[in-house]
Parts: structure tokens; C-alpha cells; sequence
């Protein structure tokens, strides 16, 4: 659950560290090289996996002292929090809160910075001609796609087990779907759109 639920929060963050760089790549071009050092890039992909670690920790260490009780299976190979938070023989109300606010700051935090960082783009895209504004779509589309696919997958997961007309066996099947998508379609869709680029 933890290496899972982890490398997704850090990957949300890593998203964010991409927006910023296509900003500084197409709001200041000529100051790329000197703002994007590889000092800088390399705190920024820390920032990231230290968000990703310390975002999950505080879930996970509540997690690991709850009372577990009945068959400890989970039917699925990620181990999502929701799957894990069934398993729990005591009260889950606080769960759900911690819960809750680990999915917010995993999900608002680069999502705002992912947001900010293109409304700064589109306000400079609509001051530039028509080829630039095609050469920054350009530099944008592929990460945007990736983005859109990857909250898209993990808000459905996340609303999911908040609805109650899903039932079990829909909600798991339809979340493997996504999981799938998240995992391995977003993922590989932006190295093929990354390859076609640098061609």
C-alpha cells in the first residue's frame, strides 16, 4: 500500500515539476538555461519524492496501528487505502478523515501548481504569433494528456468507494480499469508522444 499509494503522489508531484518546466520553457525562454540549472532540477525531482514520502507516511504509520480482524485479503495487487480501511475490526471514521486529507494534499497541491503554472502559460501564449502558440501547444499537449489521464483515473478510483450505488464488484472491476490506465497508459502514452517530439 505504501510503495503504491507513494510512487502515486510523488508521480502527481513530478507532474507538477513538468508544468513548472514547460512555464519557465515558453513564459522565459531566453532565461531557461540559467533558472532550470541541474542544482534546480535536481531539488525540484527531491521535492517531489519528498512530497511523495511524506504525504503517504503520516497515512501509512495510522494505518500499521489499526486493529485488523477476518481474512486480511485484498482482491487487489495495489492495495489501495479504501481496500485496506474494509479490513479495520474498529472505528473508521478517523480513517476516513486522515484519508481524506492525504488524497486532498496529493491531489490539490499539484493540481494547483499544475493549474497556475498553465494559466501563466495561456496568458503568455495569447500574447505570442501564431507559430509560437503552435510550438508551445506543442511542448504542452503530450503533458497535459498525461495529466488529464492521471487525475481523471484517480478521482474515479477516490469517488468510487465515496458513492454508495457502486457496488463492490463493479467498483473493483471498473477500478482495474483505471488503475490500468493510470499505470501503464499514462505512462507510456507520454514517452511515445515524448519520442515523437524529439524526432
Amino acid at each position: 500500500m505504501f510503495f503504491f499509494t507513494q510512487l502515486t503522489f510523488t508521480g502527481h508531484a513530478i507532474l507538477a515539476v513538468m508544468a513548472y518546466d514547460r512555464y519557465v520553457a515558453i513564459c522565459h525562454p531566453l532565461h531557461y538555461i540559467s533558472i532550470m540549472t541541474w542544482q534546480v532540477q535536481l531539488l525540484l525531482v527531491a521535492g517531489a519524492w519528498g512530497f511523495g514520502i511524506f504525504t503517504m507516511l503520516p497515512y501509512f504509520i495510522y494505518a500499521l496501528l489499526r486493529p485488523y480482524c477476518g481474512p486480511n485479503v485484498v482482491k487487489h495487487a495495489w492495495c489501495d487505502p479504501s481496500s485496506i480501511r474494509q479490513l479495520v475490526c474498529a472505528d473508521t471514521s478517523v480513517d476516513n478523515i486522515v484519508g481524506l486529507v492525504t488524497a486532498a494534499l496529493s491531489l490539490l497541491i499539484p493540481g494547483v501548481l499544475i493549474l497556475t503554472s498553465y494559466v501563466l502559460i495561456g496568458i503568455s501564449v495569447s500574447k505570442m504569433g501564431v507559430a509560437q502558440r503552435l510550438k508551445a501547444f506543442r511542448t504542452c499537449a503530450a503533458h497535459l494528456t498525461v495529466v488529464s489521464i492521471s487525475f481523471t483515473s484517480v478521482a474515479f478510483v477516490y469517488i468510487s468507494y465515496r458513492v454508495r450505488s457502486f457496488s463492490p464488484e463493479v467498483r473493483d472491476s471498473k477500478n482495474q480499469i483505471f488503475i490500468f490506465t493510470f499505470d501503464f497508459v499514462s505512462v507510456g502514452f507520454q514517452h511515445f508522444m515524448s519520442c515523437i517530439q524529439h524526432r
